[in-house]
């Protein structure tokens, strides 16, 4: 049976997209084939498929697999070592569905949304780089090691690693509708491995933290804080005093005893009538994410 987990999550989504699209809003033209494409997935009607989509979505990425010929390449190949672990969105290739023709469909729109999602990651990349530089003397000591050093993020999304199209879709609306510099890890810095524990990583991500005006914890419902959202949480506390946010599209705060220690924080919630806002206040998520 698909998960009914995802039914809200997906809800809310939904209506975040419905917002911004009916509003007279300049874009660029290959963010509304983006938006486009964006639709017509979280508006399958097959559960089943969208499933299908959420999973696979995260093994391209995972994979850097291009194409759907090479997806299927390798899906066989691993069906074929006959491994008890098989990824879940392999398992679900496999599976019967009500809508065979609706599963091809699906697939396709994976991989087209995942290229256009990557050329819009150049775009944005670019805009980065030309936008305001940081002011140096906020952070003392700081060793510039890369171009994205520079960069004064106004929000540093702490996610869970999986089930990145809704992270994606996220990262997309504060960026394109609300103009915000929104930090990523493995969106800008793609070499940083959030399966192990490692200086590095702990390292880069102390920096982009320190480089970031508020803390955005960004997860959805039923789904568990990882390891690394918490120390992230820690580590953005200790630095910044009363600057962490808790996205909550789809009742995630309610009853999960996982963001007890974001309690004291600000919730950002999805109001319809103004978009993403702070709970208490209604001030928009631009006024809270530059306070």
């Amino acid at each position: 049976m698909p998960e009914e987990k995802f039914v809200d999550t997906r809800n809310s989504i939904k209506s975040l997209l419905y917002h911004f699209q009916n509003k007279d809003i300049e874009i660029p033209e290959q963010f509304k084939e983006f938006e486009r494409k964006l639709n017509q997935i979280i508006n399958i009607k097959s559960t089943e498929n969208f499933e299908l989509f959420l999973y696979t979505f995260d093994l391209i990425f995972e994979k850097k697999i291009s194409s759907l010929s090479i997806y299927v390449d390798y899906i066989q190949a691993e069906m074929e070592k006959e491994n008890k672990n098989t990824d879940k969105a392999i398992r679900l290739y496999y599976k019967s569905y009500n809508d065979e023709e609706g599963k091809e469909e699906t697939l396709k729109l994976v991989f087209e949304i995942y290229e256009i999602h990557r050329s819009i990651l150049k775009y944005y990349s670019a805009s980065l780089l030309k936008r305001s530089l940081m002011e140096y003397t906020k952070i003392p000591e700081m060793e510039l090691e890369n171009e994205y050093d520079n960069i004064a993020f106004d929000i540093f999304l702490s996610h869970r690693y999986y089930l990145k199209f809704y992270n994606i879709v996220v990262y997309y609306i504060l960026s394109e509708y609300y103009k915000l510099n929104v930090y990523v890890d493995w969106i800008f810095d793609y070499e940083v491995d959030r399966k192990e524990l490692s200086e590095d990583t702990v390292k880069l991500l102390s920096k982009r933290m320190m480089q970031s005006n508020k803390l955005l914890f960004f997860n959805i419902k039923s789904s568990q804080t990882t390891n690394w959202m918490a120390w992230e949480v820690g580590y953005f506390s200790a630095y910044k005093k009363n600057s962490i946010g808790i996205l909550d599209l789809d009742g995630y705060c309610k009853g999960n005893k996982n963001v007890e220690v974001l309690s004291s924080n600000d919730t950002l919630v999805y109001e319809r009538s103004r978009g993403i806002v702070v709970k208490e206040s209604l001030d928009l998520v631009t006024t809270w994410a530059k306070m």
